[in-house]
C-alpha cells in the first residue's frame, strides 16, 4: 500500500507539472495552437431509411484553422526531459524492473495529460487523480473500464438504434459520423468515408 501511495504522489508530482507548464506556458504565449491545414468532407445529400442508404453524396474542403497537433508532441519531448518524469521513472522502474513497456507506458500516461491539458479548460486535480489511479491500476494487470466507438458495415438498422447486449448500443450512421477532417497531409490516407456504416 506505500509503494502505491508513493508512486501515486509521484505521479501526481508529474503530473501537477505538466499541468503548470502548459499553463504557464499558455499565459505567457510561449504555448499556442498553430495554423494548420485540414481537409473537412461535407455531407451534401444523406438518406437513410429501412432499405439503408439511398441518396449520398459528399464533397470536400480545404481548410486552415489553429490547431494543437505539431505543438503536442514538442510538448511531450520536452516535459520527458524534466526531472519530475526522471523521477517518475525511475521510482516505476524499481517497483516493475526495467522495460520499455514500461517506459512506453509512461509516455502515453504523459501524453494523454497533455492532450487533456490543451483541450479541456476543466481538467483538473480530480481529473488527475482519476487518471493516474486507471494507470497504476493498468501497470498492475487490474481491470480497467474501456470505451470505444466501432464503424461495422453490411447491415441495416430499422430501429434508429438497438442495444444487442449490456452496454453496447448499435445505431444507425448520422451526417456527423462522415464529417470528420483529418490534416491536410493525412488526406486521402487518413479519410475513408462508408455511408452504409453502423456505428457501435
Amino acid at each position: 500500500m506505500r509503494i502505491d501511495n508513493d508512486l501515486s504522489s509521484t505521479l501526481k508530482r508529474l503530473a501537477l507539472y505538466v499541468q503548470s507548464t502548459i499553463g504557464v506556458g499558455i499565459s505567457k504565449g510561449t504555448v499556442k495552437p498553430e495554423e494548420e491545414r485540414f481537409f473537412q468532407e461535407k455531407v451534401e445529400k444523406f438518406k437513410y431509411t429501412d432499405e439503408g442508404v439511398t441518396e449520398f453524396s459528399i464533397h470536400g474542403d480545404y481548410v486552415t484553422k489553429p490547431s494543437w497537433f505539431r505543438v503536442t508532441p514538442r510538448l511531450t519531448d520536452s516535459i520527458e526531459k524534466s526531472d519530475e518524469y526522471s523521477s517518475a521513472l525511475a521510482q516505476l522502474t524499481r517497483v516493475f524492473g526495467k522495460s520499455d513497456m514500461l517506459t512506453n507506458a509512461l509516455q502515453h500516461f504523459v501524453g494523454k495529460l497533455v492532450h487533456e491539458c490543451l483541450h479541456s479548460s476543466k481538467f483538473g486535480e480530480a481529473d488527475i487523480d482519476s487518471l493516474t489511479a486507471i494507470f497504476l491500476k493498468d501497470l498492475h494487470g487490474e481491470p480497467v473500464k474501456y470505451g470505444a466507438e466501432v464503424d461495422i458495415e453490411g447491415i441495416v438498422l430499422r430501429p434508429d438504434k438497438v442495444e444487442p447486449s449490456y452496454g453496447v448500443t448499435l445505431r444507425r450512421p448520422k451526417i456527423e459520423d462522415l464529417e470528420e477532417e483529418s490534416p491536410a497531409f493525412m488526406y486521402p490516407f487518413f479519410l475513408v468515408f462508408d455511408p452504409c456504416l453502423q456505428r457501435f
